[in-house]
């Protein structure tokens, strides 16, 4: 099963705007099918995700699975209430894996009423 990527928004300098992105392709569904994986470029990056449910009426579940390193604890499940935007910070020790194919990467599942922005900052 071959993940879909998602591409973090990265600003390369801190008190610098980075580059404009236009609203249409600031968010990608989650690929409810494949599940998705974000690429984790360095050891001790920071990332924002943001998890927007477009659902009018349920709330839906994102789940980021653990890491495989030693401080991988469980599946973080986030429930994101109907129409609304949840916005987090994730821990590299915790949900990085560090071997296998998705290496290097942060994998996340869930329905595709789910849209998901990842920032990471300088």
């Amino acid at each position: 099963m071959a993940r879909t990527e998602i591409t973090p928004i990265r600003a390369t300098l801190r008190n610098t705007p980075c580059a404009a992105v236009t609203t249409s392709t600031l968010f990608t569904a989650i690929d409810a099918t494949n599940g998705n994986k974000i690429k984790w470029r360095d050891a001790d990056e920071n990332y924002i995700i943001a998890l927007q449910n477009s659902d009018s009426s349920a709330a839906k579940t994102v789940t980021l699975e653990k890491g495989d390193s030693d401080f991988a604890a469980a599946d973080m499940a986030i429930s994101v209430p109907a129409t609304k935007t949840v916005i987090l910070s994730i821990d590299s020790a915790r949900f990085k894996r560090l071997s296998g194919d998705d290496k290097g990467c942060i994998l996340l599942n869930g329905d595709a009423a789910i849209k998901v922005a990842i920032f990471s900052a300088p």
